[in-house]
């Protein structure tokens, strides 16, 4: 619970899940819904806009199925 509540630096979440995910009330706070979006695969955008917490986003349909721009420290094992 409360994963990200208060990271008012969050600026975006994508979730490739094409129904919303449930997730707790507090799991963000308000600063989090003010500055961060959410990106849906596309045909997902209503499952996402009545979800609870999910709705109270800024919610963009444009995910396509994939992965890109993957950095990692080169450090790392």
């Amino acid at each position: 619970r409360s994963a990200f509540y208060g990271c008012s630096a969050l600026e975006g979440v994508t979730s490739l899940a094409t129904t919303a995910p449930s997730v707790y009330e507090d799991t963000f706070s308000i600063a989090t819904y003010l500055n961060a979006m959410v990106y849906v695969p596309i045909g997902a955008l209503e499952s996402y806009s009545f979800a609870t917490c999910w709705k109270n986003f800024n919610i963009e349909e444009n995910v396509d199925y994939g992965v890109e721009g993957i950095k990692a420290d080169g450090n790392l094992v």
